[in-house]
Formats: C-alpha cells, structure tokens, sequence
C-alpha cells in the first residue's frame, strides 16, 4: 500500500519523517502504521451506530436532567 503524502502539511510530514526514522521505517511505512494502529483499537463508542446517534444520546441526557432539575426546583418554590 502507499500513501501520497504530497497533501500533507509540512508541519505534520515533519513530525511523520522523524516519528519514522525513530521507529526505522519510511514515511510511507510510518503513516501505514499509524493508521492500522489507530483502526485496531476498539471504538469507544460501544451500543452506538454513529458519533452522531451517540451526541443525540448524551443531549438527550443533559436536557432531561435539566427539565427533571427545574421541575424539582418548580415544586420545592411552591412549598
């Protein structure tokens, strides 16, 4: 497999080149690496199909502690 690394900013290539050359591969071999590294951890979005079905997931969450905390606070008032 090889990677075009014609589009990677110079910065980043930068980083990439001696990332590799500490670990004794090339460039291409280093970016290969980085991402079958990245690819073989498990997600960490377990039960979820998408970061977007998750984020819903986790509004839902914050929106209903605040109606259950102002509707706590609405009867305490009334006390």
């Amino acid at each position: 497999m090889s990677v075009h690394h014609k589009y990677i900013p110079k910065e980043l290539k930068d980083k990439v080149k001696q990332r590799a050359a500490l670990n004794g591969r090339s460039l291409n071999a280093e970016l290969v690496q980085i991402v079958q590294d990245d690819m073989s951890r498990p997600s960490p979005v377990i039960g979820y199909r998408s970061d977007m079905e998750k984020l819903a997931a986790q509004q839902a969450e914050t929106v209903k502690k605040m109606v259950f905390e102002t509707l706590v606070q609405m009867y305490a008032d009334k006390k």
